[in-house]
């Protein structure tokens, strides 16, 4: 991972999305470029993959 010829992978997680967030906002990226949610609160994660990941036809998906 880099920017400007700058490797990020010795950087923190916090440290490269936050430089991430920053290029999204000076860049004004729209689609097909998407920033995926983030979050430090364990029951907000949970929330999220339990509603994410409720999708029958969702390729990888197995509904019973």
């Amino acid at each position: 991972m880099q920017i400007d010829g700058i490797e990020l992978l010795a950087l923190s997680y916090a440290e490269r999305r936050r430089r991430l967030e920053v290029l999204f906002a000076a860049r004004a990226l729209t689609a097909p470029w998407t920033l995926c949610p983030m979050t430090t609160v364990p029951d907000k994660a949970r929330e999220w993959l339990a509603d994410w990941t409720d999708g029958s036809g969702v390729e990888g998906l197995l509904c019973t």
